[in-house]
């Protein structure tokens, strides 16, 4: 394998890419959102929790494509800082994840961080109609190779 062949490798490969562009807009984010004590990916737990309360932790990690590891990773210090709870479900032995009070006002704190981080990421994408488009490549991508999908495929 030649030099070039791997060159045009890292330049085509989508995985590549797309992490790399990835870790640029988490960057924006996470600089954005850091006086609030959360990160970007903590902020998508708690939006998805203010969203949609009661998860199971299966539920939400599979809701926000994210394997139970890392989620339990996001989850710890959103657990030690009271911003999430777990209580009962309607079977003793589950567990849903729901906001605290405290979680709720570390959302209000942060969502205009948010705001401004959404719009700095817009306006070095092009803003307008290339971000529908964005969103719906990236929503097509993400509900076609779910985790649940692709492990059926292996």
């Amino acid at each position: 394998m030649e030099r070039a062949d791997l060159k045009r490798a890292g330049l085509s490969c989508v995985n590549f890419n797309l992490r790399k562009a990835a870790r640029a807009v988490t960057a924006i984010y996470d600089r954005n959102l850091a006086t609030t004590g959360i990160t970007s990916t903590q902020f998508s737990v708690l939006i998805a929790l203010a969203y949609y309360p009661g998860h199971s932790m299966s539920a939400l990690a599979n809701f926000l494509v994210m394997d139970r590891t890392t989620l339990t990773k996001n989850l710890k210090p959103l657990l030690r800082e009271k911003l999430i709870e777990l209580a009962a479900g309607d079977d003793k032995r589950q567990r849903l994840l729901q906001l605290t009070r405290k979680g709720n006002l570390v959302l209000d704190k942060a969502y205009p961080l948010w705001l401004e981080a959404q719009k700095q990421v817009s306006e070095v994408l092009g803003g307008g109609e290339a971000m529908h488009m964005l969103y719906r490549t990236l929503h097509k991508v993400s509900s076609r190779l779910s985790k649940s999908e692709l492990a059926l495929k292996n």
